[in-house]
């Protein structure tokens, strides 16, 4: 029998959290542009990099969330080689087919806009998730697909130790950066799960027991929400450093910087989540919606970018700060209601995701 998880209760904030990633993930793509495009005397260059590192968490948070999600949904009922061969058969599935799809309609944009690709290159490309710049994370979610039955192992076996399942994640993560940065340059390292590995870690770890998480965070909602502030600010002012190549006291901490930061606002923004699924109404209702279409604005915002700025490309300075905030929200209405009407459809999932 298949080992799924639709005898559990739904846990609505990790809906509104998601919706909270995508949206962030989107207007990080939209920033990138003019961060990567502008000259950095410009007047509004200060405010598109602010905002862009803003959502430096959002890689992060998604990883945490899909830990959570997955052992929320299995835990509870795993059995084993049956176990895993069943959610390695329907999570693969569902995921590997929208990804192909996508990876060949962004190595044709590559193609259209000059770039040389052969087979060879292509499956290099699909096995690393360079296709397009936002890939790699589905690359990501494969390792953990596959390394997830000896990792719940190991999370049921050290479950009473929190503190101590949550350092080996942190150790994980810091020994692939120390060994990227001091012996070997690891290649593609943003495809490698462990450069993310406190937050898969973390994530499975709340996913066991999400509601004395939701009880944590409820209690400490200020105290989280002084951290997230003063990590904001330090991850703003850092990262405007290393850009601007202008001098800062902490330049050289700039990864754990970004990794506090990001662990803050998982933490700040499941806070944020519980208060919008309290108060319900609209806000709650749209990111309901958006969540479910999520997986599907995610594989195809970029293309939806892509052909924004070559329509409205422009040498125009007003025309184009209006176009780069115009693009984001044309972008998110349609990649958004595409994705829910593909989603009514039979064959809809292979392009739009489940």
């Amino acid at each position: 029998m298949e080992c799924v998880a639709v005898r559990r209760s739904r846990i609505y904030e990790l809906d509104v959290f998601r919706a909270i990633c995508t949206a962030t993930v989107l207007l990080g793509h939209v920033t990138s542009y003019p961060v990567g495009s502008l000259s950095t005397d410009s007047r509004f260059y200060g405010l598109y990099l602010g905002v862009n590192s803003f959502c430096r968490f959002a890689i992060q948070a998604f990883l945490f969330l899909s830990a959570a999600v997955l052992v929320h949904s299995y835990a509870h009922r795993w059995k084993g080689l049956v176990s895993a061969l069943a959610m390695w058969r329907r999570r693969l599935l569902d995921l590997g087919i929208p990804y192909v799809v996508w990876s060949v309609i962004y190595t044709f944009l590559a193609v259209w806009r000059g770039r040389q690709i052969d087979a060879r290159t292509f499956l290099c490309l699909l096995a690393t998730g360079k296709a397009w710049d936002h890939l790699y994370f589905i690359v990501l979610i494969f390792q953990f697909y596959l390394l997830f039955p000896v990792m719940l192992r190991a999370l049921q076996f050290l479950r009473r130790q929190p503190l101590l399942w949550l350092g080996i994640g942190a150790l994980v993560q810091a020994v692939f950066f120390m060994w990227d940065q001091r012996v070997f340059a690891i290649p593609n390292r943003a495809s490698w799960a462990a450069r993310f590995g406190f937050y898969l870690f973390a994530g499975m770890l709340a996913g066991l027991d999400f509601d004395a998480l939701q009880d944590w965070t409820r209690k400490n909602k200020w105290a989280v929400a002084a951290v997230w502030a003063v990590s904001a600010a330090l991850n703003c002012s850092v990262s405007a450093a290393i850009h601007l190549k202008t001098p800062h006291a902490l330049s050289g901490y700039g990864e754990l910087i970004v990794n506090i930061y990001a662990v803050a606002s998982c933490l700040f923004f499941l806070a944020v989540s519980q208060w919008v699924t309290a108060r319900g109404g609209l806000p709650a209702r749209a990111a309901l919606s958006l969540s479910r279409a999520s997986f599907g604005i995610y594989l195809s915002h970029p293309l939806g970018l892509a052909i924004w700025r070559h329509l409205t490309a422009t040498g125009n300075p007003v025309l184009f700060h209006l176009s780069v905030w115009a693009g984001g929200a044309v972008v998110l209405a349609v990649s958004w209601s595409a994705t829910a009407m593909l989603k009514r459809t039979k064959w809809g999932w292979m392009i739009a995701g489940k």
